[in-house]
This record gives structure tokens, C-alpha cells and sequence, in this order.
């Protein structure tokens, strides 16, 4: 028991827990939904968890519940040249990732995020089966750039909900409920 006590506490400072926690509250509160991906890093060589914003998360089509996903893909803008390197010696990968077309700021207002896009950023989908199948998918024309496993009984990804909702897949944050009231409270102070 201290021996995995000890390993938790080691997880929890090597791979920022708090910063982690942090993250998916202020998502939770703003949105009422994020995501939690854990993987290997093979350049920090470790595990890694990180929170996953709701704007980059693609869950399976046509599903009301998250049970229901056969799939989920988590999206990252990642610089060319930093896929250029990870992909190095792959001609054909290679040749993809040279011709991608990058993500522009007229994408990136589907995205919900503010601020614009940096120049020569690739779209990247991350994306989990619940068969335990694995891949990487560049833009939304592909090429797959890698395809594999990920270890039977491990989570990868998961969608968290403030709010679960029934027959509805994604939740809501705390404050939605309120909105409508303080509508009125304002409404009634300004007559």
C-alpha cells in the first residue's frame, strides 16, 4: 500500500496533477464538458494526462450517451515541422504532412477558440476504438499517420460531464441554469 501510495504521489508531481485539475474546472465551469487523454510520450518518456477542450473533442456521430461511442478522435494543431520530425525517414508520411493544407483562422471559428491560429499548423486527430485500436489521422483528409493498439483495459480518453443529462451526450455547465433568472433579475432592475 505506501509502495503505490508512493507511486501516486510520484505520478501526481511528474505529470502536474493540480495544473491538470485546474484545467478541467475552469472548462467544467465555462462549458460543462472536457476531456481527459492519457498517453505515453515517448520523448518525455513517460505517461502523460492532460485536459482536452470540449472544441477539440469528436465523438462518434449519432450517439446520445458516452457509452454509446465506438469511437472518439481528440484534435491537436500541431506545427509542420514538428510532425515533419516526429514522422522522419517515412517518405510517404513524409510527403503527406509536406502537402497538408494548413489550418487556417476561417477554420479555426468552428473551433470556438478566440484568438487566431499561429501560421503552418497541421490539424491532427487522435483516435481511440473501443476495440482498443488506435490511430492518427492527419486533417480532414487524411492520411493515417500511424495505426496501432493502445493496452487492453486502459482509458485513454474520457469525456467528462458537470451536468450528465439523460439522451444527451454532452453537459452543461453551472451557471445555464441560472442564465434565465438573472435575465430577469436585470430585466426587472431596469424598469
Amino acid at each position: 500500500a505506501q509502495a503505490s501510495g508512493l507511486g501516486v504521489e510520484y505520478y501526481w508531481q511528474q505529470d502536474k496533477i493540480q495544473a491538470f485539475f485546474q484545467k478541467v474546472i475552469k472548462w467544467l465551469v465555462s462549458t460543462g464538458n472536457v476531456g481527459r487523454h492519457t498517453f505515453y510520450h515517448s520523448g518525455d518518456k513517460r505517461i502523460r494526462t492532460v485536459a482536452v477542450s470540449p472544441y477539440d473533442i469528436f465523438p462518434e456521430p449519432g450517439i446520445e450517451e458516452t457509452v454509446e461511442a465506438s469511437w472518439w478522435a481528440i484534435r491537436t494543431l500541431v506545427q509542420r515541422k514538428d510532425l515533419l520530425v516526429s514522422y522522419k525517414g517515412n517518405k510517404e508520411r513524409e510527403e503527406a504532412i509536406k502537402d497538408a493544407q494548413a489550418f487556417t483562422d476561417r477554420d479555426n471559428q468552428m473551433t470556438g477558440k478566440e484568438s487566431k491560429v499561429p501560421e503552418d499548423r497541421l490539424e491532427v486527430f487522435e483516435i481511440y476504438w473501443t476495440d482498443n485500436r488506435h490511430a492518427v489521422w492527419l486533417g480532414k483528409t487524411g492520411p493515417y499517420l500511424f495505426t496501432g493498439t493502445y493496452p487492453k483495459g486502459s482509458t485513454p480518453f474520457e469525456l467528462i460531464r458537470y451536468t450528465d443529462i439523460p439522451a444527451r451526450l454532452w453537459g452543461q455547465g453551472p451557471f445555464i441554469s441560472v442564465i434565465d433568472l438573472q435575465n430577469q433579475y436585470n430585466l426587472g432592475r431596469t424598469l
